[in-house]
């Protein structure tokens, strides 16, 4: 529907390649149609393993409009790491190009299928191919460190995918006015708000390769490409604002989203003192499991009591519950594990049944919801304002990816 009202518009830019909407819909054509003539019937896996460019978008695409399940894969990890995330997700077909094709092959030891988008067949065509999924139908895997560092695959939907544009639609008021950056990989879930926010509101994404640009002239691209909309994780947002001058930068930018860790009194500080008054600071707690679970809108003359920064108040369809060490719930200013109840939660993981039952709960009440348990602690006031209090299972962080080192025991 998009394609057909702006065909022309640019949905889809980076450092290298623009794309218009027309020419985006027939690239992901062409590369569904050579993905179904590479793969056999059914649901398996298809990896893409492409930098943070057009073409990883391009891949993304292709695989949904040709009925299967996306693993994107982040070609600056490891190796080994990605070596183990195609193993575990039993990939039928690595689609990659010729940037990364090397280490595709190095990856799949010629044990797994490779499509090249760089050398398509001229022959293929580029229509819609009008294939229909249900909601329910798997649509990607995405990958995190596992306990003892074992990849860990987090299923997701074509529901609750586009729940979660809902969510980004809605909490953002994305239109098409919008100029959107996505500097994070398409690996982990916080892009498909960013993605397909974009790209089903008619809106403009713009990548850009933090890893391979660095963040020094992060600034000046953002004013350049009249960004209006960039989120980070928080510890590469502090990255950044050690590389801003003492004057104000973006002056479009409409929304600055932090996620990922805590947000402190010095980020906010950081918020006041460098972006334009119209500009105001989202602080997202979010899990790869559950989508976005709660929002908080601060402007500029918002004031928040206390070192520690609260992660914002309900979003719609995300119930929060803190429970105490026997899994009951817990009244208002008392510390308690972090529970998700909503009917759109991850479907669990992925070759993973054990680790599925052991976070993942039905509903007591018998309902469509189920109950995801996070991990974390947290403090709820009467007000309603949740507080993220860190780990309860001694996971860490290191740049934004979180790490357990003890498993999780399923709730009596």
């Amino acid at each position: 529907a998009i394609v057909s009202q702006s065909p022309n518009s640019l949905p889809l830019t980076s450092k290298t390649r623009r794309l218009t909407y027309d020419e985006l819909n027939r690239a992901a054509n062409r590369v569904a149609r050579a993905i179904l003539k590479s793969t056999f019937e059914g649901k398996r896996p298809v990896a893409l393993l492409l930098n943070h460019d057009t073409p990883m978008v391009v891949a993304m695409m292709g695989a949904l409009k040709a009925g299967k399940i996306y693993v994107p894969l982040d070609p600056s990890l490891p190796a080994p790491r990605i070596k183990a995330m195609l193993e575990d997700a039993q990939a039928e077909l690595v689609v990659t190009d010729d940037a990364v094709v090397s280490l595709a092959d190095e990856a799949t030891q010629g044990k797994i299928d490779r499509l090249n988008i760089d050398h398509l067949d001229g022959d293929i065509p580029d229509a819609n191919l009008g294939l229909r999924q249900s909601p329910d139908t798997l649509a990607c895997i995405l990958y995190t460190s596992g306990t003892t560092g074992r990849p860990k695959g987090v299923l997701h939907s074509h529901r609750t995918m586009l729940h979660a544009v809902m969510l980004a639609t809605n909490d953002f008021r994305l239109s098409a006015q919008d100029r959107i950056a996505l500097l994070l990989s398409c690996s982990v879930s916080v892009s498909i708000r960013f993605i397909f926010g974009a790209l089903l509101n008619g809106a403009s994404l713009r990548l850009f390769d933090a890893k391979q640009e660095g963040l020094v002239d992060l600034a000046n691209w953002l004013t350049k490409e009249e960004i209006t909309i960039c989120g980070f994780v928080a510890t590469t947002y502090r990255q950044f604002a050690g590389t801003l001058a003492e004057t104000q930068v973006c002056p479009a930018l409409r929304l600055i989203c932090v996620g990922s860790e805590s947000v402190s009194q010095q980020d906010l500080e950081v918020f006041r003192k460098h972006f334009d008054d119209r500009c105001l600071l989202v602080i997202k707690y979010a899990a790869n499991e559950t989508g976005t679970i709660r929002n908080l809108f601060l402007a500029k003359t918002a004031r928040v009591d206390g070192n520690v920064v609260p992660v914002g108040h309900a979003v719609e369809d995300k119930g929060v519950l803190l429970l105490d060490d026997a899994g009951k719930p817990i009244g208002f200013d008392t510390v308690g594990e972090i529970a998700v109840k909503s009917r759109y939660l991850s479907p669990g993981y992925w070759r993973r049944p054990d680790l599925t039952d052991a976070r993942f709960l039905p509903d007591p009440d018998g309902g469509e919801e189920r109950i995801y348990l996070t991990g974390d602690l947290g403090r709820m006031t009467p007000d309603g304002r949740l507080f993220h209090l860190g780990r309860k299972d001694l996971a860490v962080k290191i740049r934004g990816y979180t790490r357990e080192t003890k498993p999780p025991k399923r709730r009596p």
